[in-house]
């Protein structure tokens, strides 16, 4: 896996000096564009790509969580990454990738998300049926169990979007569904992160459920509300000091969590 370049960056990009996570985004996709690595193959560890990119291992996990969420590469736990086959990407892949890579903050997709989710409310509610609604019930129980068991985070981010994709098909309008999806897809990489603790799943949960009976009385107004309630939950838990909780449990658990001295030598050198 080569060292990046400024040359495969886009020009949006290029014009500011670039993230560690860009840096490694950039290396990985122009491997996978030049065929460097083919569908199926293995990438390099989270250690190796951070001492190849001089990143902190975090700078790589974040840019894997990217790729995941682009379609490019298929994370499995225990057995490492490896390069997705053709025809997985999302279907507004280029524009995703561009706007990922521009890092936009968790503010922007905040509004961007309640502009699409007040206007979305509407037609749910004019258009849902009732297998649309147990639907959307066994999404919002699903995510609750997921986070009493103990899922990964991309597990739990799975299971949170499943029941977005849920409230789309709920539109009965394919269009409106896709673009929602591909909203929700910009959310995926600060979601997994957040669902390192598992609280916010579980309060995640709670919201979807409070939509979906909302959904079910036709109440409009407090569907908008639910809407609402829900998005600002997610600015405040995401403005919290990162990992906190989750390196808590971790340690209660037993789980060797990296200290903050070695996440300066990993640090050390990075273009952040």
């Amino acid at each position: 896996m080569r060292n990046s370049g400024a040359a495969d960056v886009p020009e949006a990009v290029a014009k500011r000096r670039r993230s560690a996570v860009e840096i490694v985004l950039d290396a990985i996709m122009h491997d996978i564009r030049h065929g460097t690595v083919v569908s199926g193959d293995r990438l390099p560890n989270e250690t190796q790509l951070a001492e190849a990119h001089a990143v902190s291992r975090g700078s790589v996990r974040e840019a894997m969580r990217t790729l995941a969420s682009l379609g490019l590469v298929d994370i499995r736990h225990g057995d490492g990454t490896f390069v997705s086959t053709p025809g997985s990407l999302p279907y507004f892949e280029p524009l995703l990738c561009q706007l990922l890579l521009d890092q936009p903050s968790r503010d922007q997709l905040r509004e961007l998300r309640l502009v699409v989710e007040r206007g979305m409310i509407a037609l749910v509610l004019a258009s849902a049926t009732d297998d649309d609604v147990r639907a959307l019930r066994a999404a919002a129980d699903a995510l609750a169990a997921a986070a009493r068991d103990g899922f990964a985070p991309d597990r739990l981010a799975d299971a949170d979007l499943a029941f977005h994709d849920a409230l789309g098909a709920a539109t009965h309008n394919p269009v409106v569904a896709r673009l929602y999806g591909f909203v929700m897809q910009l959310y995926r990489p600060a979601i997994e992160g957040a669902y390192e603790d598992r609280r916010p799943a579980a309060r995640g949960a709670r919201y979807h459920r409070a939509l979906v009976d909302a959904i079910a009385a036709r109440d409009h107004d407090r569907a908008i509300a639910e809407v609402e309630a829900s998005v600002a939950a997610w600015g405040a838990w995401s403005r919290r000091p990162a990992r906190t909780a989750a390196s808590t449990a971790g340690a209660q658990r037993g789980v060797r969590r990296t200290s903050t001295s070695e996440r300066t030598r990993h640090t050390k050198g990075e273009n952040r």
